[in-house]
């Protein structure tokens, strides 16, 4: 990605990038002493939270700032076929929007459960981890977090979207001002320096939201007492993407096949490479104590 910026005319303020470094190597830190000093049998979840939590981390460190290369490839939006798309789904998402401006309580709701999207990711691994003790469904949330953000990176730039908002000319019920901004200044050139402290969600198409709103549902459906509540949450948060007029209709659609796609990749292929949880095996010393204090007399 680094290699990549200079011909598209960015850089990378990097002091405003110590922080989210600097997190990541306090976290590998924390992860490489957790794994040669596991703690007793069964701990397995220490360790492996950590290195879940920090995959995650990393791989938001890096997306998030290439959202910003793929927008300066400059490629021709895709705004009137997805715009053609909603007017074929007889789906007006700025009638939408003006509607929930004018209902305040249905407009808190819905910009509550918008924001509930980064309050979630950053609660999937601990708790898949610590509260469900679901390795599995950790790690499945894991996979398809870095593969959905992949592809809406990808889809991004070859097929960039300047959002419903400012296509078809209305506001949305969200300030979507410093994202407008920056997206132009991007395809113009005027924008030339990516800083960590200010950075935005410039993905449309499919809605890296929904997709987020998939992942936590899968991670907890085994778990009743945590899949209703996200359940409730999560429908809101779905339909808020169109009722702010964040995103076109179709765009929800584009990403439940890049959710099938991840599933299907998890199941066929990912699944089968989740090793059993390392084990803790007892120093000699140990378990030559341990048997001298198991004989009789």
């Amino acid at each position: 990605m680094l290699v990549s910026l200079r011909p598209l005319g960015l850089t990378i303020d990097w002091a405003s990038a110590v922080p989210a470094l600097g997190l990541d190597v306090l976290l590998i830190g924390v992860w490489m002493h957790l794994w040669r000093t596991p703690g007793r049998p069964g701990e397995w979840f220490v360790a492996e939270i950590v290195a879940a939590f920090l995959l995650m981390l990393m791989a938001s460190h890096i997306l998030a700032p290439a959202q910003y290369a793929a927008v300066a490839l400059k490629r021709p939006l895709i705004d009137p076929a997805l715009a053609q798309a909603d007017a074929s789904l007889g789906i007006d998402v700025a009638a939408l929007a003006a509607w929930t401006r004018v209902h305040p309580v249905f407009n808190t709701v819905m910009r509550a459960a918008y924001f509930s999207f980064l309050p979630q990711l950053a609660l999937l691994v601990p708790l898949t981890g610590f509260v469900a003790r679901d390795r599995e469904a950790m790690w499945e949330a894991v996979f398809h977090f870095e593969i959905c953000a992949v592809i809406t990176v990808l889809a991004l730039a070859l097929f960039p979207v300047a959002h419903a908002f400012q296509y078809l000319q209305f506001q949305p019920t969200l300030n979507e001002s410093r994202l407008i901004q920056q997206f132009n200044d991007i395809r113009s050139g005027a924008f030339k320096t990516i800083q960590f402290d200010n950075l935005e969600g410039l993905v449309s198409m499919p809605s890296f939201h929904f997709a987020g709103a998939l992942i936590v549902l899968r991670a907890v459906r085994r778990r009743p007492l945590l899949f209703w509540p996200a359940l409730v949450l999560n429908v809101l948060l779905t339909a808020s993407t169109v009722f702010t007029g964040a995103h076109y209709a179709v765009d929800l659609l584009g990403t439940i096949v890049m959710f099938g796609i991840s599933v299907w990749c998890w199941n066929g292929y990912a699944h089968a490479l989740l090793e059993e949880p390392r084990q803790v095996v007892p120093r000699p010393e140990t378990a030559l104590a341990a048997s001298s204090e198991a004989l009789p007399g």
